[in-house]
Protein backbone atom coordinates (compact mmCIF):
# COMPACT_ATOMS: atom_id res chain seq x y z
CA UNK A 1 0.00 0.00 0.00
CA UNK A 2 1.76 3.02 -1.27
CA UNK A 3 1.47 6.06 1.17
CA UNK A 4 -0.25 9.43 0.54
CA UNK A 5 2.47 11.95 0.84
CA UNK A 6 0.00 14.86 0.76
CA UNK A 7 -1.67 13.79 3.80
CA UNK A 8 1.27 12.56 5.98
CA UNK A 9 3.46 15.82 5.33
CA UNK A 10 0.11 17.88 6.15
CA UNK A 11 -0.78 15.68 9.36
CA UNK A 12 3.10 16.71 10.04
CA UNK A 13 3.17 19.97 9.28
CA UNK A 14 -0.08 20.91 11.65
CA UNK A 15 1.48 19.25 14.89
CA UNK A 16 4.95 20.80 13.84
CA UNK A 17 3.24 24.11 12.90
CA UNK A 18 1.77 24.35 16.17
CA UNK A 19 5.13 24.37 17.74
CA UNK A 20 6.85 26.61 15.43
CA UNK A 21 3.42 28.76 15.83
CA UNK A 22 4.31 29.02 19.29
CA UNK A 23 7.51 30.21 18.62
CA UNK A 24 6.39 32.99 16.33
CA UNK A 25 3.97 33.60 19.25
CA UNK A 26 6.49 34.20 21.94
CA UNK A 27 8.51 36.49 19.57
CA UNK A 28 5.58 38.77 19.18
CA UNK A 29 4.71 38.92 22.81
CA UNK A 30 8.45 39.77 23.39
CA UNK A 31 8.39 42.39 20.14
CA UNK A 32 5.52 43.85 21.75
CA UNK A 33 6.86 44.25 25.32
CA UNK A 34 9.97 46.12 23.41
CA UNK A 35 8.27 49.65 24.07
CA UNK A 36 8.02 49.40 27.58
CA UNK A 37 10.88 47.11 28.33
CA UNK A 38 13.93 47.84 26.09
CA UNK A 39 15.58 44.74 26.96
CA UNK A 40 12.85 42.14 25.57
CA UNK A 41 14.41 43.65 21.97
CA UNK A 42 17.85 41.40 22.01
CA UNK A 43 14.38 38.34 22.78
CA UNK A 44 12.40 39.64 20.33
CA UNK A 45 15.38 39.54 17.54
CA UNK A 46 16.45 36.32 18.94
CA UNK A 47 13.13 34.65 18.17
CA UNK A 48 12.96 36.55 14.63
CA UNK A 49 16.04 35.32 13.55
CA UNK A 50 15.92 31.89 14.78
CA UNK A 51 12.57 31.70 13.46
CA UNK A 52 13.88 30.04 9.87
CA UNK A 53 16.43 27.71 11.85
CA UNK A 54 13.30 26.09 13.77
CA UNK A 55 11.42 25.65 11.08
CA UNK A 56 14.46 23.84 9.17
CA UNK A 57 14.81 21.74 12.49
CA UNK A 58 10.68 20.77 12.24
CA UNK A 59 11.32 20.03 8.02
CA UNK A 60 14.37 18.10 9.13
CA UNK A 61 12.45 16.17 11.61
CA UNK A 62 9.67 15.36 8.94
CA UNK A 63 12.63 14.16 6.29
CA UNK A 64 13.25 12.09 9.26
CA UNK A 65 10.20 9.74 8.64
CA UNK A 66 10.70 8.83 5.47
CA UNK A 67 10.43 5.25 5.43
CA UNK A 68 12.13 3.51 2.54
CA UNK A 69 13.24 6.22 -0.14
CA UNK A 70 14.05 9.69 0.70
CA UNK A 71 11.56 12.74 0.37
CA UNK A 72 12.35 14.26 -2.86
CA UNK A 73 12.96 18.11 -2.75
CA UNK A 74 9.92 19.07 -3.90
CA UNK A 75 8.59 17.48 -0.88
CA UNK A 76 10.20 18.71 1.55
CA UNK A 77 9.41 22.40 0.05
CA UNK A 78 5.71 21.27 0.54
CA UNK A 79 6.23 20.56 3.81
CA UNK A 80 8.06 23.41 4.08
CA UNK A 81 5.09 25.87 3.06
CA UNK A 82 2.35 24.16 4.64
CA UNK A 83 4.79 24.49 8.14
CA UNK A 84 4.92 27.69 7.47
CA UNK A 85 0.79 28.31 6.66
CA UNK A 86 0.05 26.39 9.76
CA UNK A 87 2.45 28.73 12.00
CA UNK A 88 1.27 32.02 10.33
CA UNK A 89 -2.40 30.72 11.31
CA UNK A 90 -1.12 30.09 14.89
CA UNK A 91 0.56 33.80 15.17
CA UNK A 92 -2.50 35.57 13.52
CA UNK A 93 -4.77 34.43 16.22
CA UNK A 94 -2.91 35.13 18.35
CA UNK A 95 -2.23 39.01 17.00
CA UNK A 96 -5.93 38.89 16.29
CA UNK A 97 -6.79 37.80 20.14
CA UNK A 98 -4.05 40.30 21.31
CA UNK A 99 -5.47 43.39 19.69
CA UNK A 100 -9.11 42.68 20.03
CA UNK A 101 -9.52 41.54 23.94
CA UNK A 102 -6.02 42.33 25.71
CA UNK A 103 -3.81 45.19 24.05
CA UNK A 104 -6.57 47.95 24.81
CA UNK A 105 -4.50 50.69 23.17
CA UNK A 106 -1.79 50.15 25.07
CA UNK A 107 0.84 48.75 22.22
CA UNK A 108 -0.10 52.17 20.32
CA UNK A 109 -0.06 54.36 23.32
CA UNK A 110 4.05 52.70 24.27
CA UNK A 111 4.59 53.55 20.70
CA UNK A 112 3.38 57.23 20.93
CA UNK A 113 5.13 57.91 24.33
CA UNK A 114 8.74 56.17 22.38
CA UNK A 115 8.02 58.86 19.43
CA UNK A 116 7.88 61.39 22.37
CA UNK A 117 11.08 60.75 24.33
CA UNK A 118 13.72 63.72 24.19
CA UNK A 119 16.07 61.38 22.79
CA UNK A 120 13.83 59.96 19.79
CA UNK A 121 12.92 63.62 19.21
CA UNK A 122 15.94 64.55 18.76
CA UNK A 123 16.43 61.74 15.78
CA UNK A 124 13.54 63.07 14.30
CA UNK A 125 13.80 66.24 14.02
CA UNK A 126 17.40 66.25 12.26
CA UNK A 127 16.70 67.90 8.34
CA UNK A 128 17.36 64.73 6.57
CA UNK A 129 15.32 62.18 8.70
CA UNK A 130 13.03 64.93 8.40
CA UNK A 131 12.82 65.13 4.38
CA UNK A 132 12.50 61.05 4.54
CA UNK A 133 9.64 61.12 7.00
CA UNK A 134 7.85 64.05 4.93
CA UNK A 135 8.22 61.30 1.86
CA UNK A 136 7.37 58.64 3.26
CA UNK A 137 4.08 60.01 4.91
CA UNK A 138 2.93 62.49 2.59
CA UNK A 139 3.28 65.03 5.01
CA UNK A 140 1.27 63.88 7.45
CA UNK A 141 2.84 63.66 11.46
CA UNK A 142 3.96 60.15 13.28
CA UNK A 143 1.15 60.90 15.78
CA UNK A 144 -1.88 61.47 13.01
CA UNK A 145 -0.31 57.64 11.61
CA UNK A 146 0.47 56.04 14.80
CA UNK A 147 -3.54 56.94 15.57
CA UNK A 148 -4.76 55.80 12.13
CA UNK A 149 -2.88 52.23 13.09
CA UNK A 150 -4.70 52.42 16.49
CA UNK A 151 -7.95 52.75 14.93
CA UNK A 152 -7.43 49.84 12.81
CA UNK A 153 -9.48 46.96 13.31
CA UNK A 154 -7.38 43.54 14.87
CA UNK A 155 -8.67 41.47 11.65
CA UNK A 156 -6.63 43.17 9.15
CA UNK A 157 -3.37 42.64 11.33
CA UNK A 158 -4.22 39.25 11.47
CA UNK A 159 -4.91 38.98 7.70
CA UNK A 160 -1.51 41.02 7.15
CA UNK A 161 0.29 38.46 9.33
CA UNK A 162 -0.90 35.40 7.81
CA UNK A 163 -0.39 37.05 3.93
CA UNK A 164 3.23 38.18 4.83
CA UNK A 165 4.42 35.25 6.57
CA UNK A 166 2.90 32.78 4.06
CA UNK A 167 4.76 34.90 1.29
CA UNK A 168 8.00 34.82 3.53
CA UNK A 169 7.12 31.01 3.88
CA UNK A 170 6.80 30.03 0.05
CA UNK A 171 10.22 32.15 -0.21
CA UNK A 172 12.20 30.52 3.08
CA UNK A 173 10.69 26.95 2.25
CA UNK A 174 13.35 26.92 -0.70
CA UNK A 175 16.17 27.09 0.89
CA UNK A 176 15.72 24.74 3.76
CA UNK A 177 14.14 22.37 1.37
CA UNK A 178 17.71 22.23 -0.19
CA UNK A 179 19.82 21.99 2.99
CA UNK A 180 17.64 19.66 4.75
CA UNK A 181 17.38 17.79 1.40
CA UNK A 182 21.02 17.03 1.59
CA UNK A 183 21.88 16.82 5.14
CA UNK A 184 22.53 12.88 5.74
CA UNK A 185 20.81 11.33 8.27
CA UNK A 186 22.57 9.35 10.34
CA UNK A 187 21.53 6.29 12.32
CA UNK A 188 23.14 4.80 15.15
CA UNK A 189 24.92 1.37 14.35
CA UNK A 190 23.90 -0.53 17.77
CA UNK A 191 20.37 -1.90 16.35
Amino acid sequence: MERNFFRLANANAMKQGLFFGLWWVVGFATAISCFSYPLMTFFAFFFFFTAPFVGGIQSYRFKQTAAGEPYTLGQLYVHGVLLYLYASIWLAVAIYVYFAFLDGGAFFGAYLDYLHRPEVVAQLSAPAMQAELNRMTGGESLDSLVQTMAATPPSVFAANAITTNVTVGFILALPTALVVRYLHVTKSNKD
